[in-house]
């Protein structure tokens, strides 16, 4: 969350709105989020919560272009399916346990990208997309030993999740951090 109050002051810095306007309520917020305040009863962390914190996020979002687009129920659907596929694939095959691993790796990792996608929106499907995409990359050893269809499974859900992050965020370099992972899983499911 720290992090959203991060880009969100630093969009407020690009598009010239004075600092004296939006900082002090987001300087509120950060404080609220403070991992010391995690133990604290609820009312510490209320007393950072007032009504100019409210009404200074409710500016931020009517002053801040809209810059995803919301991912439509059949598109979280077609993720869930693809993500079974990798689930019944490790039922039917007798993988290395290494190769197992990381595909068990992959499907939490969906699994988590679509769950925190309502909370952190599009950002959690990046974040995502750019794990998988090193995973792959480190793990490439492991994954000469999957077979065409896993690749293809493994690359569907990917491709498939990059091509709905695309979708959400705009301006973003994501469509090439996914096609690097893509081609990546399609040397060596050819090789």
């Amino acid at each position: 969350m720290i992090d959203e109050l991060d880009l969100l002051q630093d969009k407020l810095h690009l598009l010239g709105f004075s600092a004296q306007i939006f900082e002090p309520p987001l300087k509120k917020l950060e404080n609220s989020l403070s991992p010391q305040l995690l133990t604290k009863q609820s009312a510490n962390i209320k007393q950072y919560l007032t009504e100019d914190v409210y009404t200074g996020l409710a500016f931020c979002s009517e002053l801040l272009p809209v810059e995803e687009e919301g991912i439509l129920q059949e598109d979280f659907a077609d993720l869930v399916g693809l993500i079974n596929q990798l689930e019944l694939l490790l039922i039917d095959n007798a993988f290395p346990a290494p190769l197992t691993a990381l595909i068990r790796r992959h499907i939490r990792l969906a699994e988590l990208a679509i769950a925190q996608y309502p909370i952190r929106g599009a950002g959690a499907l990046k974040e995502a997309v750019k794990y998988a995409t090193g995973d792959i990359y480190f793990s490439e050893s492991d994954l000469t030993d999957i077979s065409f269809e896993g690749g293809q499974s493994l690359k569907s859900l990917w491709q498939r999740m990059n091509s709905l992050a695309d979708k959400a965020i705009k301006a973003d370099n994501l469509f090439q951090i996914g096609s690097r992972a893509t081609k990546l899983l399609d040397d060596l499911i050819n090789s």
